[in-house]
């Protein structure tokens, strides 16, 4: 993988944690995460999946902190 691949999927990974943030702060629906999440991986020009969604909605019933946490596995997915 080059530096520049690598970049760009944690720019992603990076984008998605922040809209899961403003979701934890009030600042928008889950819903709006989902559709925020999905919006920002599909422009990476990769193909998401249903499964992608069905992921996201698994996050909403993590806790926020340790290693099973929901930022957790927005950095760990490998489909972004």
């Amino acid at each position: 993988m080059s530096y520049s691949n690598l970049k760009k999927e944690i720019d992603i990974a990076g984008q998605i944690a922040q809209t899961y943030l403003n979701y934890k702060r009030g600042d928008i629906s889950f819903d709006a995460f989902v559709m925020n999440s999905v919006d920002v991986a599909e422009s990476s020009d990769q193909l998401i999946a249903e499964h992608f969604r069905v992921y996201l909605e698994t996050l909403r019933d993590r806790p926020d902190e340790g290693s099973n946490s929901a930022l957790n596995g927005i950095m760990d997915f490998d489909a972004i």
